[in-house]
């Protein structure tokens, strides 16, 4: 059945998350994706505000032009270091802070930017790397064939006569930005074989013979290719 239903396969959707319902779960993910975001902001911010002015005499400022005069000096290879026009005359230049000094060494202000980038760093990463599945509609068309196919493999490989059919679906859930499906299924026998086409509508086994199963398996689909891979699979009988 599974393999007729490909031939309605409507187009892929954009590989995204779906939109879901807010839960406690969900929102605590939320929560650190959001502390990041408004550090990394922070920092974004404030390093693209624009320049202003400031004291000649700034301790940084000072060290800045005594570093570039060094750096200028070497490159031009001259026997004496030179000193800019305007801002500092031979007994002010005398003073300036060895180029030793470089970097400056960090302030409160300094280390409060690099602290909230490095949060920021540390609460996104785990976030957008997490492989978390996250819950989704049981009537969404890739889970209902992903469904089907894991009920259709299931029966091909399970060592009894008779077939099973799909009874309940306890969990739907997928893989954040990928085609991959997590189902949990309720299986049960039928007093059918194998090779009948519609289990939907065949009676279960009952009495002694009455068998259901618990199932968990993990599919991953490429709808635009109309192929299907069973990654995992685990049953236990209720």
């Amino acid at each position: 059945m599974w393999r007729a239903a490909q031939k309605l396969l409507p187009p892929p959707p954009p590989m995204c998350p779906q939109t879901l319902v807010l839960t406690k779960d969900s929102m605590f993910l939320k929560r650190p994706l959001l502390l990041g975001l408004i550090a990394l902001g922070t920092h974004v911010w404030t390093i693209q505000k624009e320049f202003v002015d400031i004291s000649k005499n700034h301790d940084y400022l000072v060290t800045s032009v005594a570093f570039s005069l060094a750096q200028f000096s070497e490159d031009n290879m001259e026997e004496h270091s030179q000193v800019v026009g305007g801002w500092a005359g031979p007994e002010e230049a005398a003073t300036l802070p060895p180029v030793c000094c470089w970097p400056p060494r960090l302030t409160p202000d300094r280390m409060l930017l690099k602290a909230s980038l490095i949060l920021g760093l540390i609460v996104l990463v785990p976030h957008v790397c997490s492989s978390d599945f996250m819950d989704i509609g049981r009537r969404t068309n890739y889970f209902i064939l992903c469904v089907e196919f894991a009920v259709f493999h299931f029966n091909q490989v399970y060592p009894d006569e008779y077939a099973y059919k799909l009874l309940w679906v306890r969990r739907s859930q997928r893989k954040q930005f990928t085609f991959i499906y997590l189902m949990e299924l309720e299986l049960g026998q039928t007093i059918c074989t194998k090779e009948d086409e519609d289990l939907e509508n065949c009676p279960l086994q009952e009495g002694p013979e009455e068998k259901k199963l618990d199932c968990t398996f993990i599919v991953d689909a490429r709808p635009w290719l109309s192929q299907f891979f069973l990654l995992n699979s685990t049953c236990m009988q209720k």
